[in-house]
């Protein structure tokens, strides 16, 4: 409660705004035609001036002031014409008194909303009530014809104006077009190019209308000699009309023995029609195996038909891996077709200084062999895996060199070099000084004497690995 004893400063939307609509709504019934603006201009114009609650106004937490509603209907308790009192109601009498308007129901018959459309009514003011009726519409099944037979009796429904059942014009003939007008039926000639006859058959041809009568032109037939029926296969005869008959004549099939397929390889025979069907008879092949490219070399393949296509197959060579021409000896080399010649290679040997008889000589190109192990030789095989050759007692400073070759489809075999594990003779025991890791049988080894192993006893050992037994030539210095 504030120091006057009257107000209370209560805040927010639901303490103000019964007050202020309140003074507005007194304000609208003293006049009905005020706009927001004018309401807003009329509660500033009369509110409180500036007390010691309020402050200097306006401000945020007074606004304009305090409402004072009874300044401002004073605003409106005087009129000077009865049009001043205007409510905009068609159903009231507006009257200005001493004390303000009066506005009373009343103008009975007096059109307050009028009709919207052929199937809607007037309304008109009672004489008891301030407002309009409430907009009815005709009943449904009410006439709301235009005078025009030809579109049909119209009826109001739900309000609208709706169509009847048109009038039906049709006298079933293809070349009139039917129509009405004034409410008559009216027939007349036309649809030009229209069908007024379908086609009876493959040689009748279809009359149209020619716009210019009501009646179907005559029926006619296709010209003589027009093919009806094209040739549904080679053994087929295509039919053509006589020019007296809708129907096309009876299908007929080519002469049995005549040719409907030629051959189309030398694997392919040829087909003739039977004479008692349209189609050509399946397609025949020479019978399978029958030779249809002979051999031409040593090295080309024969072919011969497969019994199911029409070609020859592509003329083949033996392949790569087909000997021609035997190995002669161990220094001949067997020749093998190339895949893509019909001849045998030239004869070849097999080259300079390959391994022969068991290692102990060598190719000499032009397929002899000929002795080529100037050391020693030998076999070494997985029952006989060990090889020695002992070259003596050898001072520090002593080099050692050795070669190791083996025959062709040697298996693998390593080269070693032994020395004695101790100063004696004959040596109990050998140890490894160096050997080769290849396993390939085509070694080398070189090796000098250290001082630790001064005067020791040395040995060669050629050693089998694995594979096929090793014919080899070592060769050694010392």
């Amino acid at each position: 409660m504030l120091a006057d004893g009257k107000h209370a400063v209560l805040q927010g939307t639901s303490m103000s705004c019964p007050h202020g609509t309140g003074a507005v709504a007194l304000m609208l019934a003293k006049s009905g035609q005020l706009t927001p603006t004018a309401v807003r201009t009329n509660l500033q114009a009369t509110a409180k001036t500036a007390d010691q609650l309020t402050g200097t106004l306006p401000n945020n937490d007074w606004g304009y002031g305090k409402v004072d509603v009874s300044t401002m209907l004073a605003l409106f308790s005087t009129c000077t014409t009865n049009q001043d009192c205007d409510d905009n109601k068609p159903c009231t009498i507006d009257t200005c008194i001493a004390s303000g308007c009066v506005n009373t129901p009343g103008n009975s018959g007096t059109v307050c909303r009028a009709a919207t459309g052929s199937c809607d009514a007037a309304e008109t003011c009672d004489g008891t009530s301030d407002a309009c009726p409430v907009d009815t519409l005709l009943p449904n099944g009410t006439t709301c014809e235009d005078g025009d037979a030809c579109n049909g009796s119209e009826t109001c429904q739900a309000g609208v104006c709706t169509a009847g059942t048109p009038m039906t014009c049709n006298d079933n003939s293809p070349c009139t077009v039917d129509s009405c007008s004034g409410g008559a039926c009216v027939f007349s000639p036309g649809n030009v190019g229209a069908t007024c006859r379908v086609s009876a058959g493959d040689c009748d041809v279809a009359e149209t209308c020619d716009g210019t009568s009501s009646a179907c032109p005559a029926d006619a037939f296709v010209t003589s000699g027009i093919q009806c029926r094209a040739s549904s296969g080679i053994c087929d005869a295509a039919e053509s009309c006589n020019g007296s008959s809708a129907a096309c004549p009876a299908d007929g099939f080519v002469a049995a023995g005549t040719q409907c397929r030629a051959s189309a390889g030398d694997c392919d025979t040829a087909e003739a029609c039977n004479g008692s069907s349209a189609a050509c008879p399946a397609d025949g092949f020479v019978a399978a195996g029958t030779q249809c490219r002979a051999s031409a070399g040593d090295c080309d393949a024969a072919e011969s038909c497969s019994g199911f296509t029409s070609s020859c197959p592509a003329d083949a060579f033996k392949p790569a891996t087909e000997v021609c021409r035997a190995a002669a000896g161990e220094c001949d080399a067997a020749e093998a077709c190339s895949g893509a010649s019909i001849s045998c290679s030239a004869d070849l040997y097999a080259p300079v200084g390959t391994p022969c008889n068991s290692g102990s000589g060598a190719c000499d190109g032009s397929g002899a062999c000929v002795s080529s192990c100037s050391g020693d030789s030998g076999t070494v095989t997985s029952s006989q895996k060990k090889d020695f050759f002992t070259v003596g007692q050898h001072a520090t400073g002593a080099v050692f060199t050795a070669t190791l070759s083996c025959a062709a489809g040697a298996g693998n075999v390593d080269l070693h070099l032994q020395r004695c594990r101790y100063a004696q003779n004959p040596c109990t025991k050998w140890r490894n000084v160096k050997k080769s890791n290849g396993g390939t049988c085509a070694e080398s080894i070189s090796y000098t004497v250290p001082s630790k192993y001064n005067n020791r006893h040395f040995r060669w050992m050629v050693k089998y690995r694995s594979g096929a037994a090793a014919d080899y030539c070592l060769t050694h210095t010392p």
